[in-house]
């Protein structure tokens, strides 16, 4: 599915695998990837149509079905958290057999800093361990990316190999301190609320900011 109900930003939903979403923010010609599910035919064709030019993939987190596409996006620089590189090495061939990344294809940059400035793009970056140890949320404009920290209905899992829910309720309680205006893109699920509107109907995020999660 694709949505094109904002402006600057193109939701591309993968609902044959975990109802995944990918986002491609736009700007002057230009586009920048957040998450690549298995949708990259979709993403490709509408760049073509549309004649954008993709300069760039961000990854909020390294889980496969984040990454399931990155290996055709062999030809641009794709930058993750540098807490990722065990998500990246280890991880993915042990959740899906046979999914296996040839990373010497690959033009990838770790970083651990809270910008990331690509061309006209300045991002903010909010360090979100839990999920993952190198989760983050990603700030454009009036955007939020929350990947698996948080969802509109629940928060992200730590029951699985690198997970920690310590961390996890951290990053949540940093993340509930962020302007209230942000609009709330997550990895999976439905999308477009205002943080402050999830806050009134999301209970597990409601138990972590009042102390009552455990």
């Amino acid at each position: 599915m694709i949505d094109q109900k904002f402006n600057n930003l193109v939701i591309f939903s993968d609902e044959k695998l975990m109802n995944n979403n990918s986002y491609l923010i736009i700007h002057n010609k230009q586009a920048v990837l957040i998450d690549v599910a298995n949708n990259w035919n979709d993403i490709n064709i509408f760049l073509k149509k549309n004649n954008l030019k993709l300069i760039a993939l961000i990854l909020t987190h390294a889980h496969f079905d984040h990454i399931i596409d990155i290996e055709k996006l062999s030809s641009i620089p794709i930058y993750i958290n540098e807490n990722e590189k065990n998500i990246l090495d280890v991880e993915n061939k042990q959740l899906v057999r046979n999914f296996k990344i040839d990373y010497k294809k690959l033009n990838i940059h770790y970083f651990l800093q809270d910008k990331l400035n690509i061309a006209e793009f300045n991002f903010k970056i909010f360090h979100t361990p839990g999920h993952t140890p190198g989760g983050v949320c990603i700030a454009y404009e009036n955007y939020l990316f929350t990947g698996d920290t948080i969802f509109t209905d629940s928060i992200g899992r730590y029951d699985l190999m690198f997970s920690n829910l310590k961390d996890l309720i951290k990053s949540i309680k940093t993340i509930s301190k962020v302007n209230d205006n942000y609009i709330i893109l997550p990895g999976h699920g439905t999308y477009g609320e205002k943080l402050k509107i999830i806050k009134k109907h999301n209970n597990l995020l409601n138990s972590i900011i009042n102390n009552d999660y455990e």
